[in-house]
C-alpha cells in the first residue's frame, strides 16, 4: 500500500514502530541523508541493526531521503558508519 507519493502507509488499525516512537524525543537527534532508491532496503537493514541507538524511517522513496534519529551519545559513532557506507554507495547528507 502506498500513497499518492509512493510513501509507504499501513491499513487502518495497524501501526508501525515508528508511530509509537515520538517526533522529537529528548535526547535524540534527527538526520536526513539522500541514497540511490535501490539501496533505501539496503540502508534501512543497516540503520535498525543499531535499534536502540537510532531508528530509521524512510521519508520519500521517490526522492531516496532517509530520516534517522540517533540517540545523541551515538552521534560520533553514527557520523563513522555513515562514512563506511558513502566509501561504497552514494549517500548526501541533507542535515
Amino acid at each position: 500500500l502506498s500513497s499518492a507519493d509512493n510513501s509507504p502507509t499501513l491499513p487502518d488499525g495497524i501501526i508501525s514502530r515508528w508511530d509509537r516512537f515520538p517526533l522529537n524525543p529528548t535526547g535524540f537527534k534527527i538526520f536526513r541523508i539522500k541514497v540511490k532508491k535501490s539501496e533505501i532496503g539496503y540502508f534501512n537493514a543497516i540503520l535498525e541493526a543499531y535499534d536502540h541507538v537510532l531508528r530509521v524511517r524512510t521519508e520519500s522513496i521517490k526522492t531516496g531521503i532517509l530520516v534517522i534519529l540517533v540517540a545523541s551519545y551515538f552521534e560520533e559513532p553514527y557520523h563513522k558508519l555513515i562514512a563506511s557506507l558513502q566509501k561504497e554507495h552514494e549517500v548526501e547528507f541533507l542535515s
